[in-house]
C-alpha cells in the first residue's frame, strides 16, 4: 500500500487541525454560557402568587356581573324562572297523556261491546267488505261507552281511513274534525300527539281531493299552532315537523319565518339543555355542554345563557387590566394548549376543576442581562469558528491542488522521458552504425535510413503531442483545416506504424472505402490522433495479437475506426480516458495525453470519439465526422 506524498498528508493535518480548534472554541463557549433556566424564575414565581388573589377575586366580580346581566356588550339568552326556580311551562313543549279505555262490562277487563263490534268491523274491512265495515263501525260508535277514550279515537280514525278509501272525502273530514272537537288537544295515541295526527290525515285529505286553498289554509294554522308550543311531541319530531311546513308553505317572508324558525329551535335545545341543571342557588354559574355556561340572576327571577368563548374573552379581557405592563406573564383558557412555565392556576367562570393557566411567555424580562452575555459570546463564538473553517476548507482545497499538479507534472515528465527516451536511443543507436560503417550493403543501409525515418516521425509525433498539450492548458487550438487525401494519409500512416505492431506481435488489418473522396480535414491532426489510437493498442492490445483500421462513408457521415482483441476499458472509466493525464485501471506507461488529445481533436471538428465494446471482445475506437466534406472551420482556428 503506498504512502500518501507529504504535500497531501500535510493538507488533512491542516484541515483536521483546523477543525479541532473549532470544536474547542464551541465547547469552550458551551462551558462558559450562563445558565439562564434558573436566573429569573424565582423573580417571576414571586410576583405570580402576588398576582393569582387578585385574578380570582376579579372573576368572582365578574361572574355577579354576567348573572346581573352586565356588561351589556356581552350578549345573553334569558329566560324568566318561576318562583320555584324552574323555567315555565309556557316554555316548553308539553307533556301529553296516553288515551286510556276503562274497564267496561260485567267482567273487570273484559272487552266492552263497542269493542267487540270494532274488532269485527276490522275483520269485514279486512275480507274486502268495506260497506258492511263501515256500518259495523258506525253501529260500534253507537255502543261506546263516556270511558272508552282510546277506543274511540281509534274507531275514528280507522272510520275516516274507510270512508277516504271510498272515495267519500268530505264525510272522512267530518269524522275527523269531530274526533277533534272532542277530544284533549294534550292527548297522545300510540305514543303520538292525537291532534298533530288528525291534522295531517286532514291534510291528506285535502291533497287527494286537490284542493290547494283549503291544504294553504290548514298548513297556515298548522304552522301556528306548531309555533305556539301546542302540540306534545318530542323535540326531533317538533324541529322536522317544522322544518317540512316551511318548505311546503313557501310563505312570502320566508327569510324571516325560517328565521324565527331557528330561533324556536335554538331556545328549545337550550331550555333541554338547562332544564337538568334547575333549581340552583342566587348568583350560581353553571357549564353546560361545551361551549355554554349558564348564570342564575341574584333574585332568582331570570336564568341567563352565554357561549364559553364570549364568557372566556371577558374574563380575560378584565384579567387584562391586571397583569404587569412588561407583558412577560400570559393567560391560557382551560380549552387552550399551555404554552410556556406554568406559574399559577387561578379559577375562572364557572368556577370548575378546569382552570385557567398563567403562564411565563417572555422569560426574557427576568433574564435580559445574562442573555446579552450570553448572546454576545455565542455570536463572536460562531463568527471565530465560521472563519476557521472557512479558512480550513480553502486552506485545504488549495494545499490539495498544489499536491496534485505536483504529482500531475512528475507523472507527466516522468512519462514523456520514457516516452522520448524510446525512439531516441534507437535513433542514435541507428545513426552510430551508419556513421562507424557498420553497415554493409546498400539494401542494408536504405533498412537502416527508413527505421530512422520512422522513429523521427514518431519523435515529432510526441514532440507535437507535448506543444498540441501546452497549447490545450493555454486554452489555445490552432486548426488548419483543408482538402486531404485521406485514403493516401491513413495508408501511410498504417506502414509507418506496422513494423511497431510486428514486433509487439500485432497483425494490423487495414480496411479503407474506395469513396473517402477528399474530406476537408485538419490533416496533421488526424494523422496525430490516429496514430495515438494505434500506439494505445500496442500498449494495451498485444495480447490480442490483431488491430484494425477502417474508415467508410456512413450516410452524411465518416467513420474511422480502430479495432482490437485487447481487455478493453471498462464502461466506468471511459469518461476518465479522455482526461490528461488519465490512463485506464491498468496503466502501460506513457504521459496519458493520447486520448485526451484524440478528443480535443475531434470536439474541434465538429465530431466525436466513442469508446464501445467489440463484438466478440476487445475495443473499438470510433471517429465520427459529421458532414465530412464541408467542415466549417476557419483557415486557422485559436
Amino acid at each position: 500500500m503506498s504512502t500518501a506524498p507529504p504535500t497531501f498528508a500535510f493538507a488533512r493535518l491542516w484541515l483536521l487541525s483546523l477543525v479541532l480548534v473549532a470544536g474547542l472554541l464551541l465547547v469552550a463557549a458551551w462551558l462558559a454560557s450562563p445558565n439562564l433556566g434558573l436566573a429569573g424564575d424565582g423573580q417571576a414565581f414571586a410576583e405570580a402568587r402576588k398576582l393569582l388573589p387578585l385574578l380570582e377575586g376579579r372573576a368572582r366580580d365578574l361572574a355577579r356581573d354576567l348573572a346581573a346581566g352586565l356588561p351589556a356588550e356581552v350578549g345573553a339568552r334569558s329566560f324568566p324562572l318561576d318562583p320555584q326556580g324552574e323555567l315555565p311551562a309556557s316554555l316548553r313543549l308539553p307533556s301529553g297523556r296516553e288515551l286510556q279505555d276503562q274497564a267496561v262490562g260485567e267482567l273487570p277487563g273484559g272487552p266492552s261491546p263497542a269493542s267487540l263490534a270494532w274488532q269485527q268491523a276490522r275483520l269485514q274491512f279486512l275480507d274486502g267488505e268495506l260497506a258492511q265495515a263501515l256500518q259495523t263501525a258506525k253501529y260500534a260508535e253507537t255502543l261506546l261507552h263516556p270511558g272508552e277514550a282510546s277506543l274511540q279515537a281509534r274507531l275514528s280514525l280507522a272510520k275516516a281511513d274507510w270512508l277516504a278509501v271510498d272515495g267519500r272525502y268530505a264525510e272522512s273530514r267530518r269524522v275527523l274534525n269531530r274526533l277533534l272537537e272532542q277530544s284533549d288537544p294534550l292527548a297522545l295515541h300510540a305514543g303520538s300527539s292525537l291532534h298533530w295526527l288528525l291534522y295531517r290525515k286532514l291534510e291528506g285529505l285535502y291533497q287527494a281531493e286537490e284542493n290547494e286553498a283549503a291544504l294553504h289554509s290548514l298548513r297556515k294554522d298548522l304552522w301556528n299552532r306548531l309555533q305556539s308550543l301546542s302540540f306534545p311531541m318530542t323535540e326531533a319530531r317538533f324541529q322536522f315537523e317544522g322544518r317540512r311546513l316551511l318548505e311546503v308553505l313557501k310563505l312570502e317572508e320566508g327569510d324571516l319565518q325560517w328565521q324565527r324558525w331557528q330561533a324556536l329551535e335554538e331556545q328549545q335545545e337550550l331550555l333541554a339543555a338547562v332544564d337538568p341543571w334547575l333549581p340552583l342557588a342566587p348568583g350560581t354559574s353553571k357549564g353546560i355542554g361545551e361551549n355554554q355556561v349558564l348564570f342564575i340572576s341574584p333574585d332568582l327571577q331570570t336564568v341567563r345563557i352565554y357561549l364559553r368563548d364570549e364568557v372566556e374573552s371577558a374574563l380575560r379581557t378584565a384579567w387584562s387590566e391586571l397583569l404587569p405592563i412588561h407583558g412577560a406573564f400570559a393567560l391560557t383558557s382551560p380549552s387552550a394548549d399551555v404554552e410556556g412555565i406554568v406559574l399559577a392556576a387561578p379559577a375562572g367562570i364557572p368556577e370548575t376543576g378546569n382552570r385557567w393557566r398563567l403562564t411565563l411567555q417572555r422569560p426574557e424580562v427576568f433574564q435580559k442581562p445574562a442573555e446579552r452575555r450570553r448572546a454576545w459570546l455565542w455570536s463572536s463564538t460562531f463568527a471565530m469558528v465560521t472563519a476557521l473553517l472557512l479558512f480550513a476548507w480553502f486552506g485545504h482545497r488549495s494545499l490539495r491542488r498544489r499536491a496534485e499538479l505536483d504529482r500531475l507534472r512528475r507523472d507527466f515528465i516522468a512519462g514523456v522521458s520514457h516516452e522520448l527516451r524510446t525512439p531516441a536511443a534507437s535513433i542514435s543507436l541507428l545513426a552510430t552504425n551508419l556513421a562507424e560503417d557498420r553497415v554493409e550493403g546498400a539494401a542494408r543501409r536504405q533498412e537502416y535510413f527508413q527505421a530512422l525515418r520512422r522513429d523521427a516521425a514518431r519523435l515529432e509525433r510526441l514532440v507535437a503531442d507535448v506543444l498540441d498539450f501546452s497549447r490545450l492548458e493555454r486554452g489555445v487550438r490552432r486548426h488548419r483545416p483543408q482538402p486531404c487525401d485521406l485514403q493516401t494519409l491513413l495508408q501511410d500512416l498504417a506502414e509507418q506504424e506496422n513494423w511497431r505492431l510486428e514486433d509487439a506481435g500485432i497483425q494490423l488489418e487495414v480496411d479503407l472505402a474506395a469513396d473517402l473522396d477528399h474530406p476537408t480535414l485538419d490533416e496533421s491532426a488526424i494523422e496525430r490522433a490516429v496514430a495515438n489510437l494505434l500506439e494505445n493498442g500496442r500498449k494495451y492490445a498485444a495480447e490480442g495479437g490483431w488491430m484494425a483500421l477502417k474508415a467508410k462513408r456512413e450516410a452524411q457521415r465518416l467513420l474511422l475506426m480502430v479495432e482490437d482483441r485487447g481487455p478493453g476499458i471498462p464502461a466506468a472509466w471511459r469518461a476518465k480516458v479522455v482526461e490528461a493525464f488519465r490512463q485506464g485501471p491498468a496503466p502501460q506507461g506513457g504521459a496519458g495525453l493520447g486520448l485526451a488529445l484524440v478528443h480535443e481533436t475531434m470536439l474541434a471538428h465538429g465530431g466525436s470519439l466513442e469508446l464501445q465494446d467489440r463484438p466478440g471482445g476487445g475495443l473499438c475506437c470510433r471517429l465520427e465526422f459529421p458532414q465530412a466534406y464541408a467542415f466549417d472551420l476557419s483557415e486557422e482556428h485559436e
